[in-house]
């Protein structure tokens, strides 16, 4: 769009649709007096998912793997909207009833991640990518998602909670990074076990990110180490 509202050129079959879909989402977000206060929303959006995954990995929350073991993820690595899929079923099963603040911050996250997504397909149409189908799918998504906390509808929108959870851990399951990290866990754990086979949690953390494919920071496996030789480590 220009910013007279105008569009900035004819839509086609694919960005007719995510324009109806974005338009839809805008027109469900709280109006905004100006667009400061608009940009000041979007800024919150990722103020509060911040918090979420922050929330997260101090929880330590962990799943099974595709082998059964238990993955303890690693959240900075988490996708935004993957954080509030998870976030709006795990955090409604330790309330019995839903207050009114939450119920519009959810929807107002899930409204800003269809904008976002659309966004993102409509640039992944510019360069050919066909990302554009996934990022469509996932602004659609959010959307619905909105949608069913807006109806009303406790049926529906544990519906869309199991499903949006679901996907949103399967996809974290699917990550390389999160299965390094276990990876590295296991190492750290044999090392505890045989003190003499590195000589300093730099050393290891070097060894590690020669055998794992997609970790880059010797940082982030140096404060793992020191996560994991807290009481009670997690892994």
């Amino acid at each position: 769009m220009k910013p007279n509202g105008k569009q900035r050129k004819e839509l086609n079959s694919d960005t007719g649709a995510l324009f109806r879909i974005g338009r839809e989402a805008y027109k469900q977000l709280p109006e905004a007096k100006s667009k400061e206060n608009f940009d000041n929303a979007h800024l919150g959006f990722f103020k509060f998912i911040d918090k979420l995954r922050l929330a997260f990995q101090e929880m330590k929350f962990k799943c099974k793997d595709s082998s059964g073991n238990m993955l303890e993820i690693d959240w900075s690595d988490v996708q935004d909207h993957q954080i509030v899929d998870v976030a709006w079923q795990i955090f409604s099963k330790h309330q019995a009833t839903a207050d009114t603040f939450e119920k519009e911050a959810y929807t107002e996250l899930f409204l800003f991640h269809a904008l976002i997504e659309i966004d993102n397909a409509l640039i992944c149409i510019d360069l050919g990518s066909t990302d554009a189908v996934s990022a469509a799918i996932e602004a659609a998504n959010a959307l619905s998602n909105a949608m069913a906390i807006e109806s009303g509808s406790d049926k529906l929108q544990k519906a869309r909670q199991e499903m949006a959870y679901q996907g949103a851990i399967a996809r974290i399951k699917r990550d390389p990074k999160q299965k390094e990290k276990s990876f590295v866990f296991d190492c750290w754990q044999k090392w505890q076990q045989s003190p003499t086979i590195y000589s300093s949690k730099a050393a290891f953390a070097r060894d590690m990110l020669e055998k794992c494919e997609h970790l880059a920071s010797q940082k982030k496996i140096e404060d793992w180490c020191r996560e994991w030789e807290k009481p009670n480590p997690a892994g």
